[in-house]
């Protein structure tokens, strides 16, 4: 098992190395819309670390670079589910506008629409209905924000891993 990851982990520095187009390990293969579906499936199950555990994303490089730094030797399908949900809210709050949080009793800025749709919806696991009315918003205008935001955290992920891909590969160039 360790020779056939170091075999692809030489394939994919070859790659990189060779400035071909860049495939990120854990989303070869995969289209932006069928990422963004993966990216939604594994929000609704947020709070289900075994179904997380068993998601296609916990195949990811920044999932198992979580792993690494936790304590213990061995990762459970339990921790890589754990793993899981910490780069999913770690993508969220990517979203996260700069500045003081809204007020909770005031209708906060649009700006803070994604952050919110998304950290109250799957984190807070607020019902849509709620969320709606503290953003003073209708149902289509819900629906649209959300997608954007999924798009953003989907981004978010591809941009975390490629970072986590790179630091892998420029530490095994180190002697």
């Amino acid at each position: 098992f360790r020779e056939r990851e170091r075999a692809m982990q030489r394939q994919m520095q070859e790659m990189l190395t060779a400035g071909g187009p860049q495939v990120l390990p854990g989303l070869a293969g995969m289209s932006q819309e069928g990422f963004i579906a993966q990216v939604e499936d594994a929000l609704r199950r947020l709070h289900d670390y075994p179904a997380l555990g068993d998601h296609s994303l916990a195949q990811l490089a920044i999932v198992r670079q979580n792993l690494s730094s936790s304590p213990g030797s061995t990762s459970t399908l339990i921790d890589r589910g754990k793993a899981l949900n910490k780069v999913m809210v770690q993508a969220i709050q990517k979203l996260q506008p700069e500045g003081v949080p809204p007020n909770p009793h005031t209708v906060p800025l649009r700006e803070w629409h994604q952050f919110i749709v998304l950290h109250d919806s799957y984190v807070l696991d607020e019902l849509n209905r709620d969320i709606m009315n503290r953003l003073y918003i209708g149902e289509g205008t819900f629906n649209r924000t959300r997608r954007r935001a999924l798009q953003g955290v989907a981004r978010a992920l591809q941009d975390m891993e490629h970072d986590a891909a790179t630091r892998q590969v420029s530490s095994e160039k180190l002697p």
